[in-house]
């Protein structure tokens, strides 16, 4: 199992299924190898960001089986965690060291990543993205 520190040595396809995650739901980590042959939607966010708080609150058309997975980026646990609650977030949620921007590369927030099965990025978008152009991406896959 690796960091998200160490991560970043690994090609592309071999980094998202092979992570370890705070976990913002309880004092744990969340081991990201539980996604192995499912697909998954991670959105990157930060506290204080109007757009990210829209994504995550605006997430219900994905297809089903498509796990969504809210990674906080910057903030403390405590301050993530009270985001998330604020919204009614009720999907997976776990947190990330600032380097987890860089593994992510992630410019801007939201930074949404479709994940595929095997644990390669299909696809990266940047902004707010409504669900409906999320989703038609994924089935496009």
């Amino acid at each position: 199992m690796l960091s998200i520190f160490a991560a970043f040595l690994l090609p592309a396809w071999a980094q998202f299924h092979d992570l370890k995650l705070e976990n913002l739901r309880s004092y744990s980590y969340y081991e990201t190898r539980e996604l192995a042959g499912r697909s998954s939607v991670w959105i990157l966010f930060q506290p204080e960001c109007g757009s990210c708080k829209r994504q995550l609150g605006g997430l219900n058309c994905l297809p089903a089986g498509v796990e969504k997975i809210a990674v906080g980026i910057q903030g403390t646990r405590e301050r993530l965690a009270a985001e998330l609650k604020f919204i009614k977030y009720s999907g997976k949620a776990v947190a990330a060291s600032p380097s987890a921007a860089k593994l992510f590369g992630t410019a801007a927030t939201p930074t949404i990543l479709y994940i595929g099965p095997q644990g390669e990025l299909e696809q990266r978008f940047s902004g707010y993205t409504p669900c409906s152009q999320i989703a038609s991406a994924i089935r496009a896959h």
